[in-house]
C-alpha cells in the first residue's frame, strides 16, 4: 500500500503544488484512524480524550467542505449519545462535538466580523461544479469527473467494487444498529465500516458538486490512500479471491510506476517554468495591481495586489454574480457592469486565462469594452497560448509590448 500511495501521480503532483490537498488527505486518514480507535475503546468501556474531534475541527478549518464530510460521523455519535445509558458517554460526546462546533462557530464569527458575510465570497460568486453547472447538469458533470478519475487511477471496475462492498458493509451495520437501538459500538474488525461510510459519502459529495477543473483530480486525491487500503482488506476481500486483488494491486502499481515520470515531470516542469515567469513579472512591475481569474500562484509569486475577477476577494463582483445566479449569468448585461467595476480600479495588469476564457460572455465583455481597448495593450513577453496578459498603455513594462489592441495608430 505504501508503494501504491507513494507512486500515485496525483499525489506526486500535489506534493509540490504548495496547496492544502495532501494536508487535507492526511487529516482525513488520521481522523478515520482515531475515530475507529475511539469506538473500539468505547466497546471496552475505556474513556480517553476524543482526539478525532480535534482532527475533525482541523478538517473544517482546512477545507470549506470539511464539516460536510464529517456529517455521517456527527449523526452516528449523536444517536449513540442520545441512547447512552451513562452520563459519562454523553460527556465524551459533548467534548467531541464541542471541538468541531467550536472551530466552525469561530470561523463563522470571524468571517462575519472581518468580511461581513456568513459564507465565503466564492459561494456567493460561483455556482459549484465545473463551469457553473446546476441541478442535473451539475450531477452529470460530477459523474463524468468521477468516471474519468476511476478510469485513469484504478479502473472503473475496481473502484465500483470497492464502493459496492462499502455499500453492503454500511447497510449490514445499520440493520445491526437498529436491532440494538443504537447501543452497539464498532467492534473489532468493524472499523472498515467507517471507511465504507466515508467512501460512499465522499464520492456522493464530489458527484453532487459537479467535480473540479484542476488537474490530476484534486478532489479525489485524499481518497486515493483509502481506496488503495480498501482494495486489499475486508469487505472487498470477502467478495473476490485474494489472488484477484493481488493482481489488481500489481497492475495499479505498474501503471503508477510507468505514468508517474511522464505525468509528474510534465506537471512539475511546467509549474517550475510558470513560477519563474511570475516572479519575473513581479520584478518588472513591483507593487502593481493585477486583475485575474486565477487567484492562486499568479498573485502569490508576482506579489501583485489582486482583483479577483471571479469574486473571491471582491464583494461587488461576488454579489453581482449572486444576483444573476452565478458566473453563467442568464442576464449577460451583468458582465458589462463587472468589467466596468474592474477597470474603474485601473489595474496595471489584466490577465485572461483558465475559467475566464471558458466563460465566453465574460471574456467577450472584456475584449469589447471600449475602456479596455483604449487603455490596455498585450504584454507579449508573458502572454502564451493559454494565458493572455495585458498591461496599461501608460506603463513601460517588459521588453516587448505588442501594438495597441484598439488598432489605432
Amino acid at each position: 500500500m505504501v508503494m501504491l500511495i507513494s507512486t500515485a501521480p496525483p499525489i506526486a503532483v500535489y506534493a509540490v503544488s504548495g496547496m492544502e490537498t495532501l494536508l487535507y488527505g492526511l487529516l482525513i486518514v488520521s481522523f478515520l484512524f482515531t475515530f475507529i480507535r475511539e469506538e473500539r475503546l468505547r466497546e471496552q468501556h475505556q474513556r480517553r480524550f476524543p482526539l478525532s474531534g480535534t482532527l475533525g475541527a482541523l478538517l473544517c478549518l482546512t477545507r470549506p467542505e470539511g464539516f460536510i464530510i464529517l456529517g455521517p460521523f456527527v449523526v452516528y455519535r449523536t444517536i449513540v449519545a442520545a441512547v447512552a445509558s451513562t452520563p459519562d458517554g454523553r460527556n465524551q460526546y459533548f467534548l467531541w462535538i464541542g471541538q468541531i462546533a467550536g472551530a466552525v462557530a469561530g470561523l463563522i464569527i470571524w468571517r462575519l466580523v472581518y468580511y461581513g458575510h456568513l459564507l465565503p465570497m466564492p459561494v456567493y460568486a460561483k455556482v459549484t461544479g465545473e463551469y457553473g453547472y446546476r441541478g442535473v447538469r451539475q450531477i452529470l458533470g460530477g459523474t463524468k469527473y468521477f468516471l474519468t478519475f476511476a478510469k485513469e487511477y484504478g479502473g472503473v471496475v475496481a473502484i465500483f467494487l470497492v464502493l459496492w462492498a462499502a455499500l453492503r458493509e454500511a447497510a449490514g451495520y445499520l440493520v445491526k444498529l437498529a436491532s440494538t437501538r443504537g447501543e452497539r459500538p464498532l467492534r473489532e474488525g468493524e472499523g472498515r465500516l467507517v471507511v465504507a461510510v466515508f467512501l460512499l459519502w465522499y464520492v456522493f459529495y464530489c458527484v453532487n458538486v459537479g467535480g473540479d477543473f484542476m488537474p490530476q483530480f484534486r478532489f479525489y486525491v485524499p481518497l486515493l490512500p483509502i481506496f488503495y487500503v480498501s482494495l486489499v482488506t475486508r469487505p472487498l476481500s470477502d467478495l473476490l479471491p485474494r489472488s484477484c486483488l493481488v493482481v489488481a494491486c500489481v497492475a495499479l502499481l505498474g501503471y503508477n510506476v510507468l505514468a508517474i515520470p511522464y505525468v509528474s515531470y510534465n506537471e512539475i516542469s511546467s509549474r517550475t517554468h510558470v513560477i519563474e515567469k511570475y516572479k519575473e513579472m513581479g520584478d518588472v512591475l513591483p507593487g502593481a495591481t493585477l486583475a485575474t481569474s486565477q487567484a492562486g500562484a499568479l498573485p502569490y509569486y508576482t506579489g501583485f495586489r489582486t482583483i479577483d475577477m471571479m469574486g473571491l476577494n471582491e464583494e461587488y463582483i461576488a454579489m453581482a454574480f449572486r444576483r444573476s445566479r452565478g458566473l453563467l449569468a442568464t442576464d449577460e448585461s451583468v458582465y458589462g457592469d463587472v468589467v466596468e467595476h474592474i477597470l474603474s480600479q485601473s489595474p496595471e495588469v489584466l490577465h485572461i486565462g483558465g475559467g475566464l476564457k471558458a466563460n465566453r460572455p465574460y471574456h467577450e465583455a472584456i475584449m469589447n469594452s471600449e475602456q479596455f481597448r483604449e487603455n490596455y495593450k498585450e504584454w507579449s513577453d508573458y502572454s502564451s497560448q493559454n494565458d493572455w496578459f495585458y498591461v496599461r498603455k501608460d506603463i513601460e513594462a517588459g521588453r516587448n509590448v505588442a501594438p495597441d489592441v484598439s488598432g489605432e495608430e
